[in-house]
């Protein structure tokens, strides 16, 4: 009785190993894509930023070409 209790007792003990370590990965995983997502998110930022000075530098230059034709 008691080597069944010790031997119940050794695979609960496992069971709660396994599974925490199966959450911990999970845990790692979540953290890795989190990650990622926010390097994809800063990038997406920088570019939405550097496509609004281009769109300004363009904007400026039809606005000089108008103003040029419209002088002539």
């Amino acid at each position: 009785m008691q080597n069944e209790a010790t031997g119940e007792i050794a695979r609960s003990v496992q069971q709660s190993s396994d599974r925490t370590q199966a959450l911990s990965e999970m845990v790692d995983t979540v953290r890795a894509a989190a990650q990622t997502s926010g390097v994809a998110a800063e990038d997406v930022l920088r570019l939405a930023s550097e496509l609004a000075c281009q769109t300004q530098r363009l904007q400026d230059e039809c606005n000089g070409l108008l103003a040029r034709v419209r002088a002539a």
